[in-house]
């Protein structure tokens, strides 16, 4: 199994909340408990500028793998 992992951060903007993805990753699940969960990081915002299609590339894999 696959999931998006989205960490969100909210923010006060013109005294409106908002929320920012803070980070970006896909998890793959295995089918046997005991091994471990792989992630793969596909956006930090302490290390990349911007968001450029991620949460869709993300949300994609989750579609295609989960099928």
């Amino acid at each position: 199994m696959c999931k998006v992992n989205r960490q969100v951060r909210e923010v006060v903007t013109h005294g409106k909340r908002d929320k920012v993805t803070h980070s970006l990753s896909l998890e793959f699940y295995p089918q046997h408990q005991q091994e471990e969960i792989t992630r793969f990081s596909l956006y930090n915002e302490d290390n990349d500028e911007a968001l450029g299609g991620e949460i869709q590339l993300a949300n994609d894999w989750v579609g295609k793998f989960n099928l």
